[in-house]
């Protein structure tokens, strides 16, 4: 046996019990096993008196104990332990090895039924399987398989099998200590068809349909023997996958901006996603076509009870590879109504930098200069400007630091070392986003002392360090003109 002797009752020299009953001149025997106070994890069977029975009869796949008293004086019993018994055709029959721990000896049920002794006290089970159907889209089929092995009895392997849409896809059960469980997993998902030219779905023909037939097994060996789970089921109507993520706004969208605060996991059959290309523009009429919408969640509910909220919804699914231009469709308590054009895009942001340089009429240089006659002073301004069109949204943060220079005789010429500066580069860092639209440095100094007077003077930024660049905004360096050449 695989259960351990202090499970079961032993005297003082390490016999073990045993309840011999006796039924027409032949004796039956049975274990006696011990009831164990504590958790699993102490192994224990319940660590609470009260629900010990009940526990024990759910570990090892019981219907009845049969309590075994010893007589330690005349007046005087102690419960030393039980047998267990399984029901004859019931449930937990196919837990035990009948043919091995079956002493023989049956009860009958108050009520009807038979009742089978186990010799084992019922300790030494097979494993047991079961299945849990997630979701059962002919195209989304997900489900958890679970083998927990014994309480004393490890799991030495088996396998988990999928058969569908004429193919069987095996995996194996790995071995498994005992009172430990394996949890495997099926998620066949097929993608919803995307025309190639349009980029609308189109209508799937193929055999991962409605209505075909979908089995899946469990099957878990021990020393004990072999539990097998199975069901089937007819597969339902296809939804759309991978499932889609819509722009939500409970007002009416002037543009995709004014639907960018909420997004919402949705789940659609593919007829009604298909349909949806026929839902008429605009709200004047009744519509001719309603399909519904449902929320996503961790696996896919598309049932009345789970219709999408009234209010504005868009997906590029639907916008047909359209990069200005999209769909917004009203729903109604969970049906479309009508939709919406709406621009997509309205305008992008972008960053200018633009250098300032002031000179001092002063031979002595800027008073506040960093030790020395520094004749010019330098800084940088950073702000948002409209790269195109008109953007309507907030712009996003931006900041920049560790700013260096670049002189060059003419306007994007070639960077020269036209001027000496006070420092390698300007080290602030700049932040502007939507509630602070520019930001101005501090100054760095410079003298014109490697510059002869005899061209143009341009300077701009050459170099910046980049602190954070949400939407990564396209950069404009602007130069300036310092001087003009002499006559």
């Amino acid at each position: 046996m695989k259960a351990p002797i202090h499970a079961y009752v032993t005297d003082d020299e390490g016999s073990f019990l045993k309840l011999t009953i006796q039924r027409d001149s032949t004796p039956y025997s049975h274990f006696v096993a011990r009831y164990l106070k504590g958790s699993a994890a102490e192994g224990g069977y319940s660590p609470v008196p009260q629900q010990m029975k009940n526990a024990v009869m759910t570990l090892f796949h019981l219907d009845h104990l049969a309590d075994v008293f010893l007589r330690v004086s005349p007046t005087e019993v102690r419960l030393e332990g039980f047998v267990g018994l399984v029901l004859q055709g019931g449930g937990n029959e196919q837990y035990h090895d009948i043919a091995v721990r079956g002493s023989g000896l049956r009860e009958f049920k108050e009520g009807g039924g038979t009742y089978l002794y186990l010799n084992d006290a019922g300790l030494n089970t097979r494993p047991y399987t079961a299945i849990v159907v997630t979701s059962r889209y002919a195209n989304y089929i997900t489900a958890e398989l679970s083998a927990r092995a014994g309480f004393y009895v490890p799991v030495s392997g088996g396998t988990v099998k999928r058969t569908a849409y004429g193919e069987t896809v095996q995996t194996d059960v790995p071995p498994t200590a005992a009172g430990q469980t394996y949890k495997g997993y099926v998620n066949a998902t097929y993608a919803t068809p995307i025309n190639a030219v349009t980029g609308l779905i189109e209508q799937y023909d193929g055999p991962v349909d409605e209505g075909a037939s979908v089995g899946l097994e469990i099957a878990a060996q021990s020393e004990e023997g072999q539990t097998v789970s199975q069901t089937s089921f007819a597969a339902l109507a296809r939804i759309v996958v991978p499932r889609p993520t819509f722009n939500y706004s409970e007002s009416e969208p002037d543009w995709l901006g004014d639907m960018q605060e909420t997004a919402k996991d949705i789940d659609m059959f593919e007829s009604d996603a298909i349909s949806m290309s026929y839902v008429q523009e605009g709200g004047q009429a009744a519509p001719v076509e309603t399909p519904p919408m449902y929320l996503g969640g961790s696996a896919p509910n598309l049932s009345p009870g789970n219709l999408a909220p009234t209010g504005w919804y868009h997906s590029s699914l639907f916008d047909a590879g359209n990069d200005s231009e999209g769909k917004a469709f009203y729903l109604l308590d969970g049906y479309v109504q009508y939709y919406k054009r709406i621009p997509l895009i309205s305008g992008t942001w972008g960053v200018k930098l633009t250098v300032t340089l002031q000179e001092y009429g002063s031979p002595g240089g800027w008073p506040a200069s960093p030790g020395a006659s520094w004749k010019y002073r330098i800084r940088v301004t950073m702000q948002f400007y409209a790269e195109e069109g008109n953007p309507l949204t907030p712009p996003p943060a931006v900041s920049l630091s560790t700013f260096t220079f670049r002189t060059a005789r003419t306007q994007g010429g070639s960077s020269e070392p036209l001027l000496e500066y006070s420092a390698q580069s300007l080290a602030d860092t700049l932040s502007i986003d939507a509630d602070n639209r520019s930001d101005t440095s501090g100054y760095i100094y410079a003298n014109d002392s490697l510059y002869d007077g005899s061209y143009g003077l341009w300077m701009s930024v050459n170099t910046y360090t980049v602190v954070s660049n949400d939407h990564n905004l396209g950069i404009l360096t602007e130069t300036t003109m310092v001087r003009m050449a002499n006559n």
